[in-house]
């Protein structure tokens, strides 16, 4: 069984890899379920006419998500890249273990930046199933 900074290095990994459909699956069901709603509301905001006509709905958008499907690399995860501080995470990051009650636990993720300065963000992770999930919703931060 992995641990959930285990867990938390593997979304890392998998997203700056590129494979966002594997990334998807790395978030927490209440994360995953936000971001549906989100880029579903999106998508009606964008082009209502073009979701009526096509009948795409939640389960549409899942399918989105876990096939890479272009639209949403070009939108939804170039929005969740630039307000997520993944990126900041995965180069300057370390990650420990801080706390862990139940199927929830905390992973502080220290950023070591080269010109000396540190910073720290704590990241909740939930356990689901085998596995530790993020939960990017749970850990306090939006897509805003």
């Amino acid at each position: 069984m992995s641990t959930p900074e285990e867990d938390f290095k593997k979304f890392l990994n998998t997203f700056m890899g590129n494979d966002f459909g594997g990334a998807f699956d790395c978030f927490s069901k209440e994360t995953r379920d936000y971001f549906l709603n989100y880029t579903f509301d999106l998508l009606k905001k964008r082009n209502p006419e073009a979701v009526e006509v096509s009948g795409i709905g939640l389960k549409e958008v899942l399918m989105m998500f876990r096939m890479n499907e272009k639209t949403l690399v070009h939108t939804f995860w170039k929005t969740f890249y630039f307000s997520s501080g993944t990126q900041e995470l995965y180069q300057f990051g370390s990650y420990a273990l801080k706390a862990q009650q139940g199927d929830k636990a905390i992973v502080a993720c220290v950023l070591q930046y080269p010109n000396g300065q540190q910073g720290q963000v704590d990241i909740c992770m939930v356990k689901e199933g085998n596995s530790w999930k993020y939960g990017f919703v749970e850990s306090g931060m939006n897509l805003t």
